[in-house]
């Protein structure tokens, strides 16, 4: 897993993550879905299923977040490299 990883480029990451990131973001603040789930008023372990459908998305923030910060340590991305200096020659 970790070679496929590597062999993604920074490009095909950022798309991935992007378009995840979009579909949670677009679950938050497009009303029509929301509002679809707040005409649902069953209760789950005590609270209504809007504050559930409200932690789901959260978590999957949470989730989107932490793969990316995942994948962007396998690929090395986290490593320091010294800034070239201006008027060094180097």
């Amino acid at each position: 897993m970790k070679a496929f990883i590597c062999g993604l480029s920074a490009r095909q990451v950022i798309v991935s993550f992007g378009v995840l990131y979009g579909i949670a973001l677009a679950m938050a603040l497009v009303p029509w879905l929301y509002l679809g789930a707040d005409r649902l008023t069953t209760v789950v372990l005590g609270m209504p299923l809007t504050i559930w459908y409200w932690l789901f998305n959260a978590l999957l923030v949470l989730l989107i977040v932490w793969g990316l910060y995942y994948v962007e340590g396998v690929r090395g991305d986290f490593e320091s490299k010294p800034m070239p200096t201006e008027g060094t020659g180097e």
